[in-house]
């Protein structure tokens, strides 16, 4: 086992700093599992916030986590929520100048939420909504704009197309120019505005939780629930998109829509591409931590 030690940051305390201790499994040992972060975790940052508010309503515990850096990082105040019915409350109870929804949430979906938001008085009612949605056909972002969305952004997020989205309707710096990194990480290094620190922290969260993830979806498919592994790949292709736009994004798609057509003959095969692929981004992510 190699050793090296980072600084973490965490989205819930201030000006704390923290040296964490990840250990990197022997790269000859096969399915030696994902790096375990030793240690709690504190905050190495304190960013410059301006007046805008940000509402973000997303039920993916890592995505929560990475939009809510990612913004912050731009000097947004972020609220982060669970469910569309958290989002109405919130909107009702607080002030936000904008609400990044999911589209797919429990109690309220993203269409539901956004219609009980444009049923509230006037001033609560005109908040810009922006949609959030792995949907990519026009059909899909009509079904946005008639549900009272001014707009949405595709998952796994395509942060240059959320920030020009934000900079239309709130508009804002659009941060510095990202340094030449690994492609695996390109966007979100744009993302974070060339913040190493911050991405940093993104790639610890998932090197920490991504194995659990795969093994649910290793696990609907040995059992052959469609339905499971459509709900864990779809989660799955979300966090692994703020990482890349290649093989594995791909693979996993291809996992969502063999679940979708509930014909799941290939998918062990593709799992064992999509575990491949994955050992070679997580030796890339790794190798970015430890330089």
């Amino acid at each position: 086992m190699e050793k090296f030690d980072i600084l973490v940051i965490d989205d819930k305390q201030q000006n704390q700093l923290l040296t964490a201790n990840y250990e990197v499994p022997d790269a000859k040992r096969q399915g030696a599992g994902f790096p375990a972060l030793v240690a709690s975790r504190g905050l190495c940052r304190a960013s410059a916030k301006n007046s805008w508010r940000i509402l973000l309503a997303e039920d993916n515990d890592l995505s929560q986590k990475a939009l809510g850096i990612i913004l912050e990082s731009r000097g947004l105040q972020v609220t982060v929520v669970s469910n569309g019915q958290e989002a109405v409350e919130a909107v009702k109870a607080g002030a936000f100048d904008l609400v990044l929804m999911d589209l797919q949430m429990p109690i309220l979906d993203g269409f539901e939420a956004t219609r009980a938001l444009r049923s509230l008085p006037h001033p609560l009612c005109a908040i810009p909504i922006l949609g959030l949605t792995a949907h990519v056909f026009r059909e899909d972002l009509d079904k946005c704009l008639a549900a009272g969305m001014v707009g949405r952004v595709t998952k796994p997020v395509d942060f240059k197309a959320l920030f020009a989205e934000i900079d239309r309707l709130l508009p804002i710096s659009a941060g510095a120019a990202a340094p030449e990194i690994p492609e695996a990480l390109v966007e979100l290094m744009e993302a974070v505005a060339g913040d190493r620190s911050i991405a940093i922290l993104l790639v610890g969260e998932f090197l920490v939780s991504y194995r659990a993830s795969l093994d649910g979806i290793s696990a609907a498919v040995m059992a052959g629930h469609a339905g499971e592994l459509e709900r864990r790949a779809h989660q799955f292709k979300g966090c692994l998109g703020v990482f890349c736009r290649t093989e594995p994004l791909e693979l996993t798609q291809r996992l969502i829509e063999l679940a979708e057509g509930k014909s799941l003959a290939e998918a062990p095969q593709t799992l064992e591409q999509l575990e491949i692929e994955m050992e070679k981004l997580v030796a890339d992510l790794i190798d970015f931590v430890a330089r």
